[in-house]
């Protein structure tokens, strides 16, 4: 009789343990496939922002392209293009992204790449200065030789910069607009340029 009894309280005691078991087992293979389902929303998530990202980055870049042209067009320019300072953040060279020119003349921005803003720590230091500049004698307005040689090389004799800032109002780049004909540009074109500056500098991409 007492052996029949601890038989009972032992199928007992196994059946409780294989319960609890299974419900272990159970919450486990619950909370693992809400896991998954989470991380799978996550990827997704992602995913959709990213290609967002990269659909408002393309029109972005379509209109910085649009209102260059506008410019050029607009100031019946050879040359118009962005320097722009980089890495984000710690500024220490400088390159051109974008850039559109007139039919026969040649783009500069190939010569542009990856300069040391040491090489031209002056000038650059006017640029992240200064709002509006304009040149119209490259050898008497400009100091720095690394930077009047440059300017040789594109061949211009009038140039007019203006400046670009990001969301904290931070120096993030110079649109520049170059003619090579020895008339100066109109205060109309000037205008235009400043009113580009304004459509284009919070959406310019940062050059990482």
């Amino acid at each position: 009789m007492e052996s029949s009894g601890m038989e009972h309280i032992a199928t007992i005691m196994t059946s409780f343990f294989t319960l609890v078991s299974g419900i272990i087992v159970a919450w486990f293979t619950y909370n693992q496939k809400t896991k998954d389902k989470m991380t799978s929303l996550k990827i997704e998530q992602i995913k959709v922002e990213n290609e967002d990202k990269h659909a408002k980055n393309n029109r972005h870049i379509a209109m910085i392209y649009g209102e260059l042209y506008r410019v050029l067009n607009k100031a019946d320019a050879d040359r118009c293009f962005i320097l722009q300072p980089h890495p984000e953040g710690r500024y220490s060279l400088v390159s051109v992204v974008f850039e559109v020119v007139s039919p026969g003349i040649s783009e500069i921005k190939n010569n542009i790449q990856n300069l040391p803003m040491s090489e031209i720590a002056g000038f650059s230091n006017e640029l992240s200065l200064n709002y509006e500049m304009r040149f119209d004698n490259i050898e008497e307005q400009i100091k720095d030789n690394r930077t009047k040689s440059l300017m040789r090389l594109s061949g211009a004799t009038n140039i007019v910069m203006i400046q670009l800032v990001n969301s904290k109002e931070h120096w993030n780049g110079t649109l520049i607009t170059e003619r090579i004909a020895s008339n100066p540009f109109s205060e109309e074109a000037v205008n235009a340029m400043k009113s580009t500056a304004t459509t284009i500098q919070y959406i310019l991409p940062p050059i990482v």
